[in-house]
């Protein structure tokens, strides 16, 4: 039986056009280990199709209940976290363009570079949890540094639990936004319309995106709601309209402060 790789040609080759250079914490990928990366080369394009159509445009916010509350967590999935979510690297290639060569199906490299330690096959077997990380399923987990062994390691701060089998570490790059760091392999109101107490604490409620749209303001679009405790449309544009009021706050503050800082770099400096 041919498998839709051999029928389509979509398999990892390195041509070695150019000597490779050393990238630290990787080594050339070996015969053997071309071969096992060759398994997952279906779920790793599905992945990064998903990954570009859908995350890197602007911030996926977690709306999630809170001591009571339903909080914002806001992250950016960037082009470049893609790359340190595989666990593998293009020679002479920037992280941030290895999404659109896997996405586009280009998987013929100079080189094609593994981790030294082990880990790249353990997150290529959990890769296509990625496309469940906008379903209201998921779990933010909390205290992660308290049950999970690679958080004091890997240095993350929280945590989005897309499945029982993975688990996306997510790190702080600036005040309330985080980026996607590692996938690790685990074997109310007063006046509110809505009654969020009883809704287990780190639960999704629902996952909203923030992005630019073509007036070069922003937009906020649902993309995906827990119906178990979102009931109806009424208690969805409740919780989004205050939802987006904060985050649109926020939002142009972050960009305020963006702009007060690139101003301060630019600034000429006076001559003695």
């Amino acid at each position: 039986m041919i498998s839709n790789n051999s029928v389509n040609n979509l398999n990892f080759k390195m041509s070695y056009i150019e000597r490779p250079r050393k990238v630290n914490g990787y080594h050339v990928a070996t015969e053997d280990e071309l071969i096992e990366l060759n398994k997952y080369t279906d779920d790793l394009i599905k992945t990064a199709k998903y990954y570009r159509k859908n995350l890197v445009k602007g911030r996926v916010i977690y709306l999630i209940k809170n001591k009571d509350q339903i909080m914002a967590l806001p992250v950016r999935f960037g082009k470049e976290n893609f790359a340190h979510l595989t666990g593998i690297s293009f020679d002479r290639k920037k992280a941030s363009q290895m999404l659109d060569e896997l996405a586009d199906g280009k998987l013929v490299q100079n080189a094609i570079f593994i981790k030294n330690d082990g880990t790249t096959f353990e997150k290529l077997a959990r890769i296509s949890e990625i496309t469940k990380v906008t379903d209201s399923n998921v779990m933010e987990l909390g205290q992660v540094s308290a049950f999970v062994q690679q958080a004091k390691k890997l240095n993350f701060n929280k945590a989005i639990k897309p499945s029982d089998k993975a688990l996306l570490a997510l790190k702080k790059i600036e005040p309330k936004i985080y980026r996607p760091y590692s996938l690790i392999n685990l074997k109310t109101d007063k006046n509110s319309y809505s009654d969020y107490s009883k809704v287990p604490e780190n639960t999704v409620v629902a996952v909203l995106s923030l992005t630019r749209n073509q007036l070069k303001g922003f937009s906020i679009g649902t993309l995906s709601v827990n119906s178990k405790y979102v009931k109806d449309g009424r208690q969805l544009t409740e919780l989004t309209t205050k939802m987006r009021q904060i985050l649109l706050k926020e939002y142009i503050a972050l960009q305020s402060r963006r702009k007060q800082t690139i101003k301060q770099q630019t600034k000429p400096t006076k001559e003695r």
